[in-house]
């Protein structure tokens, strides 16, 4: 059956502003949760009276129906700052035949895009994609989560730096330069939910 998530943020320095991703997926039995051709209701939303009213605001953003779990977060500091960390469905490969199948044995498509870092600096209406812009970088963020679709796909900012952003997945990373590069941060046990 179809199924829903949501995660919601509130601008610190109004209160009416929010933001909401949602996530339109598909969960079957022995099944990561996952995308399907036709999907258009994930993405992210917008209100400025509290609720009342809300808008999308998914430009830069791949398509909707490339678009997996999202986890957003807003600088405390410049709350024109956002980051949407988005489990993107984008092709990244096309498999060989030995990548034909997954690891539970169902036919594969290819390694899609995954783990994707985008910013906003004017409050969610546009976005540009942060990284992958190295080799180094997009090999940590192609296998960051996995896909994340089962629990991770959070995204801190550090509240007085808007160039500080902390992603969550099977290991925990940050990024000192606004998700240019990352590295991994080591001593603690994986699965960062």
């Amino acid at each position: 059956d179809r199924t829903g998530a949501i995660d919601l943020v509130m601008g610190p320095a109004d209160s009416n502003i929010l933001y909401a991703a949602a996530w339109q997926r598909m969960r079957l039995r022995w099944n990561d949760p996952r995308n399907f051709p036709g999907y258009s209701a994930s993405g992210i939303h917008k209100t400025t009276d509290g609720g009342k009213t809300w808008k999308p605001i998914n430009s830069g953003l791949p398509e909707a129906q490339h678009r997996g779990r999202i986890g957003i977060d807003v600088c405390q500091k410049k709350p024109n700052v956002l980051y949407a960390f988005v489990d993107n469905y984008e092709p990244a490969i096309t498999p060989t035949p030995e990548e034909a199948v997954d690891s539970y044995g169902r036919p594969s498509s290819g390694r899609i895009k995954g783990a994707t870092l985008y910013r906003s600096d004017d409050r969610g209406e546009t976005w540009k994609l942060t990284a992958p812009t190295t080799p180094e970088t997009k090999s940590l963020l192609e296998r960051h989560s996995g896909t994340y679709g089962w629990v991770f796909g959070q995204v801190r900012v550090d509240p007085n730096d808007e160039n500080t952003v902390y992603i969550m997945g099977v290991p925990l990373s940050v990024s000192k330069d606004g998700g240019t590069t990352f590295r991994t941060l080591r001593g603690m046990h994986a699965d960062h939910h």
